[in-house]
């Protein structure tokens, strides 16, 4: 076995590593298992994700609750007219 060091744009990695991984002829070694979660790349935008889904299952638990009907747009402009309007 050898071990290689490869850098991917950051915009391509999940595909790479996908179509890495599904081949089974590579494994993966964690190089940042000693880094601290939130000091990695990305932890920011993890947690902010993370925020929103908290807030969102919020919303839908209340919704329930509340007996209020929620509906997806058609389409996001559909969506984005509707922001517009509340403006």
């Amino acid at each position: 076995m050898e071990l290689y060091r490869i850098s991917i744009p950051k915009d391509d990695v999940w595909k790479v590593v996908e179509k890495i991984g599904l081949s089974n002829f590579a494994h993966f070694i964690d190089m940042n298992k000693d880094e601290k979660s939130f000091s990695l790349p990305y932890a920011f935008r993890v947690k902010m994700c993370d925020d929103t889904e908290r807030r969102i299952a919020f919303l839908i638990l209340k919704s329930h609750e509340l007996k209020v009907t929620c509906t997806r747009p058609k389409s996001i402009e559909d969506q984005t007219h509707y922001a517009d309007m509340m403006r």
